[in-house]
């Protein structure tokens, strides 16, 4: 497997092009509407974005995370319990970071960890960060996570919990 910790260079990543379907869209917006990401007041909030299965949730999750979050400033922590989703999420946020150039951006850091990826030890100033929780809920993982996280009040940051029924469960 290939790491890729180098910044992705949007000016010069292939253009990644999928359209969104109309239940991505209203999705979407109804994130938009909730959060309210470019508006000037960050407050602490809570969400949920529920489709079925097979409807495309990561490939939405990130689209917004990407075009509503990291193109206001936002920093992202995804935490994911397997391998795959970090793996899926990782590509997923690699394919649609070019979208960010209509932003502005034009350099994008994605930090992939995990016990087959990086370790907690070199996530610093990131801005995304793709998490196991296993790698970041231990005791090696809790004395990185201030520096991944930043200052409280300082940064703007955006934490997905990947299969969020799974937040119940003392691991979490």
């Amino acid at each position: 497997m290939e790491l890729y910790t180098d910044p992705i260079n949007i000016k010069e990543s292939f253009a990644y092009s999928r359209e969104l379907m109309s239940h991505q869209i209203e999705a979407i917006e109804s994130l938009n509407k909730y959060f309210n990401l470019s508006g000037k007041k960050n407050v602490q909030q809570n969400g949920l974005l529920v489709m079925p299965t097979g409807s495309g949730k990561t490939f939405t999750a990130v689209n917004w995370l990407l075009n509503s979050g990291v193109a206001y400033g936002y920093r992202i922590l995804w935490l994911a319990h397997r391998q795959e989703l970090i793996d899926q999420t990782n590509n997923e946020f690699r394919n649609q970071a070019p979208s960010l150039a209509k932003h502005g951006i034009n350099k994008l850091r994605i930090i992939p960890i995990s016990g087959m990826h990086l370790k907690m030890s070199q996530a610093s100033r990131y801005d995304i960060n793709i998490c196991s929780i296993s790698s970041v809920a231990n005791k090696y993982g809790y004395r990185f996570i201030r520096r991944l996280l930043g200052a409280p009040g300082l940064e703007k940051l955006i934490v997905v919990i990947d299969e969020a029924h799974h937040a119940v469960s003392p691991s979490y």
